[in-house]
């Protein structure tokens, strides 16, 4: 029996007729078609990561498979019913007359663990006699395994804990216009006009178009601002005098509604409207007057 294994069925012993390395190795016999296993019971640190590992020679037939396992136990010699078990990554299941290395790669002992199995396991495919060879068998700390990582990636996450799916635009349409660039435009009601004055280049400096696909904003060039028609001052003046004059000397005349007639009589031509008759009556007064002067002498 080798140093310090046990076994629950079979048959353990040491040979030198096979090794991997040094001069013996542990050669496990089964002659029955129950599974079988040799052990040995080791020590462990919950939360502790651990690997078991060997070089297995299988090469009969009459073995089914050949795996390592290993037991976790929460008492510290190996007693009672086991918390969780885990068995290598490669169950040999092919024949080959060489040597070949399974191990379970790094494994973290449960929290509770205090004590694992180290397990050399043995599958017969039936009754008939079988064995399989086992040699440097190691059982050692080790690093934590590596996390698993996603096949695709993982969006950058943003305040909140929200991800972020970002929505592209279909091909040959305009990206969404943000909220904050968008305003308000009122239309006339039905086929009313109304005069559209000229944009501010402020006003186009604000809006944004895309350019082509995946490019930046672009702001549109700045347009030159066309200031809306207004009264000038010197009309402006002109119908204020107007009206004042229509009110003092005619009363309660109904006033000549604005843009019928161009805008009325200019202040010029209206000065000259009322002081020639003017002059002209006085002229013909005094003459009057004189010549009747005359007759009566």
């Amino acid at each position: 029996m080798p140093s310090s294994w046990q076994k629950y069925g079979g048959e353990l012993i040491r040979t030198g007729a096979v090794h991997f390395e040094g001069q013996f190795a542990a050669a496990f016999t089964s002659k029955t078609n129950s599974t079988k296993w040799a052990y040995q019971t080791v020590t462990v640190q919950g939360e502790t990561a651990y690997v078991l590992s060997a070089y297995v020679l299988k090469d009969d037939t009459a073995v089914a498979a050949a795996y390592l396992r290993l037991s976790w136990y929460a008492s510290p010699d190996g007693s009672g019913q086991a918390i969780d078990s885990v068995d290598s990554t490669e169950r040999l299941t092919d024949d080959s007359a060489e040597f070949r290395l399974l191990t379970t790669g790094a494994v973290v002992a449960p929290v509770e663990a205090g004590s694992a199995k180290a397990r050399l396991m043995l599958d017969p495919a039936s009754e008939a006699p079988g064995t399989v060879y086992f040699d440097a068998v190691t059982f050692e700390e080790t690093a934590p395994p590596e996390p698993a990582v996603s096949p695709t990636g993982t969006p950058r996450r943003v305040d909140g804990g929200e991800t972020p799916t970002p929505a592209l635009p279909t091909v040959g349409e305009s990206p969404p216009v943000p909220a904050s660039d968008q305003r308000t435009v009122t239309l006339p009601p039905g086929n009313a006009t109304w005069p559209r004055s000229s944009p501010t280049a402020a006003g186009i400096a604000g809006n944004r178009t895309p350019a082509a696909l995946g490019a930046t904003w672009m702001p549109l060039a700045t347009a030159t601002a066309t200031p809306a028609t207004s009264p000038t001052a010197t009309q402006a003046a002109a119908a204020l005098y107007r009206q004042h004059k229509a009110d003092s000397l005619v009363g309660n005349v109904e006033a000549v509604r604005e843009g019928e007639s161009g805008g009325g009589l200019s202040s010029e031509l209206f000065v000259l409207a009322v002081v020639v008759p003017t002059l002209f009556a006085t002229g013909a007064g005094v003459y009057y007057r004189r010549w009747h002067r005359g007759r009566l002498r």
